[in-house]
């Protein structure tokens, strides 16, 4: 499951709250969408370059902001749903680097 990866990450790599987080090959953001909940990290982006798969993540992402927006009074920091995503159209070998990220997942594999 896709918290067994983030319990494996946080252990081994470090992923905490104070993370940078990119999922190369995003499709429908899934792995994104978990590490803003938990660990809660500073900024989480998946880049994906199938159109199709890219739209259906945005459509992901709106469904988490909305429930963000009607959750917006929840007294628990803890049942408040975090929401520092972003997802991007386009293809990882344009970039130069992963910096400013300090997690990279890929194919499944952090």
């Amino acid at each position: 499951s896709m918290q067994r990866m983030v319990n494996l990450m946080k252990e081994h790599t470090g992923l905490s709250e104070k993370s940078r987080f990119i999922d190369v090959g995003s499709g429908l953001g899934k792995p994104n969408l978990h590490v803003t909940q938990d660990p809660g990290v500073a900024f989480s982006c998946g880049i994906e370059m199938e159109l199709d798969r890219w739209r259906l993540g945005l459509k992901c992402l709106q469904r988490m902001l909305q429930e963000a927006t009607d959750n917006k009074d929840t007294e628990d920091e803890e049942d408040r749903i975090r929401h520092n995503c972003m997802f991007i159209h386009g293809n990882i070998m344009e970039a130069d680097t992963f910096d400013p990220f300090t997690h990279v997942y890929m194919f499944s594999i952090g």
